[in-house]
Order: structure tokens, then C-alpha cells, then sequence
């Protein structure tokens, strides 16, 4: 934990957090669930999407598709790391990592600002 402290992370803090449970009630109120969720709400969307955009700054399907990807992987690597022992900065590394992959999703409906990272 003093290596945490030497980083600036409140160790017990976030020890605390990653250790509540999930509610069963609410799915929403854990970060990976929400983000999971978003995940597959657009990947829906492109299933469904048909038109062409003509907007060079538009991410295309293809690169969207990607996104989603990586974002399963992210979530996925994050989950399997919870049930093992491993090093509590790596812990920290990954929360912070699915944090900021999150944060592109920030104004989607169910965001919290407790999820943005610092």
C-alpha cells in the first residue's frame, strides 16, 4: 500500500471500491457493467446502420468495430485479473486504464463522475 501512497493513489479507497459487490437490482452501478452495456449498444448500432457518412472525421464502421474490440478485451483482461493474486499497483494501472477507456462514453446516460479519472 506505500507504494500505492508514493504514487498519490488513496490505496484503501480504491481497495474499498473494487471490493463492493454488484447489485443484482441495479446493473448499471458498477463501471464495467455500464461499459459493457455501451459496448453493445453500439455495436448494435452498426448492425443496424446501413448509411455512409461523408464526414472525414466520422469513425467508420470498421474502426468502431475495432473499438468495441478493444473495449471487450480491456473489460475482459480487467475481470480476470480480479480473482487472482496480482500486484496492487497493477490493480490500480487497469482500473485506471478501464476508467479512461470509459471516459470516451462520458456523455452517455448513466455516466458517473466518480468513474472520471483524475
Amino acid at each position: 500500500m506505500d507504494e500505492l501512497r508514493s504514487f498519490g493513489v488513496d490505496a484503501e479507497a480504491l481497495v474499498s471500491a473494487m471490493s463492493e459487490p454488484v447489485s443484482d437490482s441495479e446493473p448499471e452501478d458498477d463501471l464495467v457493467t455500464w461499459l459493457r452495456l455501451r459496448l453493445d449498444e453500439r455495436e448494435r448500432h452498426l448492425e443496424h446502420s446501413a448509411s455512409a457518412c461523408d464526414d472525414p472525421h466520422h469513425i467508420s464502421d470498421p474502426q468502431w468495430k475495432a473499438v468495441i474490440v478493444a473495449g471487450r478485451k480491456l473489460l475482459a483482461l480487467y475481470e480476470a485479473n480480479q480473482d487472482i493474486t496480482v500486484p496492487p499497483l497493477a490493480l490500480v494501472v487497469l482500473d485506471e486504464a478501464v476508467q479512461v477507456f470509459a471516459e470516451a462514453f462520458a456523455d452517455q446516460p448513466g455516466y458517473r463522475e466518480e468513474w472520471r479519472p483524475e
